[in-house]
């Protein structure tokens, strides 16, 4: 028995359901359906979407086939009653991408877009003239949002722009360094760059600051050298003593800039520098001899014989024996 090739298309979907064994996934959007015979002479399916989804239509071997750029739910089975002079049968894909429809004879697809809206035309073969145009009520409820649209637009541009985000910064002195803290909007990055005494933090937003605040909060001999406000970035560009060292990181207080001090000699070390012992004189040991005047000896006299002295405790040294007399 050869089948019909509309009971063929039905077969075969119902078929490719069963061996995907697939649900319909949870989907994004949903759709409404309507078939309806135009009085012109050709059929429309409408499709009405809760919220806007791209569409697309082709038709092959006399099957209809429709293509959405996402997953979207839609009841198919009664267009196959409101259309039965063009739809035969009607399946969705198990993705939900997509509905396929067995056609009767052989159309012509024609889609007609309108925001949320789509109008698929099943035109005879011999169809000319101009192509069908969507609803009157469906123009008049787009013309309706285009006056709308354009009124908040106008509204809008009368309303002051939002001001820019401000840039505040408050300082802290500690032992060893200079804390700056900076408020910026949520998600503000901040880069520092640190040469010859200059220190330049970028941050990577358009923001305003109040110059003369700034200079106000920075610590004693910390200068604001320059400020530039751009476009898409604030830069401030501080002078810093010799030897300063910066850091910067961010924090729950904010972007965080330390200005490290440099490090210096400790108290104690220089007074123990200043007070080291001079270096010990060798002893020179007394001579038991005393000298003679110089004078005596330049006056030509005879200078007499040093007394000597006995060492106490040293026993005295023997006489010499006496010369015998001629």
């Amino acid at each position: 028995m050869r089948l019909s090739r509309s009971l063929a298309f039905g077969i075969g979907l119902t078929a490719l359901a069963l061996a995907a064994g697939l649900n319909a996934p949870a989907l994004a959007a949903s759709a409404t359906l309507r078939g309806e015979a135009m009085p012109a002479g050709f059929g429309r399916l409408s499709l009405a979407f809760d919220q806007p989804t791209q569409t697309r239509v082709r038709v092959a071997n006399g099957v209809l086939i429709v293509a959405f750029g996402d997953p979207v739910t839609v009841d198919v089975a009664k267009v196959a009653r409101e259309l039965p002079n063009y739809v035969s049968i009607a399946r969705i894909d198990p993705d939900g991408r997509g509905m396929r429809f067995a056609l009767t004879q052989p159309y012509k697809a024609n889609l007609i877009e309108a925001g949320d809206k789509a109008f698929i035309d099943l035109l005879p073969q011999n169809w000319t003239g101009l192509l069908p145009g969507p609803p009157p009520e469906v123009i008049a409820e787009l013309t309706q949002r285009l006056r709308l649209a354009e009124a908040r637009a106008r509204e809008a541009s009368r309303q002051p722009p939002a001001p820019a985000a401000m840039l505040s910064m408050r300082s802290a002195s500690l032992p060893t360094l200079e804390r700056l803290i900076f408020k910026a909007p949520a998600g503000t990055a901040m880069a520092s760059d640190l040469s010859d005494g200059k220190l330049k933090l970028t941050f990577d937003r358009a923001m305003n600051a109040d110059e003369a605040a700034l200079r106000t909060a920075l610590p004693e001999g910390i200068a604001l050298a320059a400020l530039d406000a751009g476009k898409e970035r604030l830069s401030l560009t501080l002078a810093l003593p010799p030897d300063w060292q910066a850091r910067s990181f961010d924090d729950e207080t904010g972007l965080v800039v330390d200005l490290l001090r440099p490090a210096k000699p400790s108290a104690l070390s220089l007074a123990s520098l200043q007070t080291l012992p001079e270096p010990a004189a060798t002893p020179v040991a007394a001579s038991s001899v005393s000298a003679q005047p110089a004078e005596a000896t330049a006056a030509g006299g005879s200078v007499p014989a040093p007394e000597v002295r006995p060492t106490p405790g040293a026993t005295p040294p023997a006489a010499a024996p006496a010369a015998p007399e001629p």
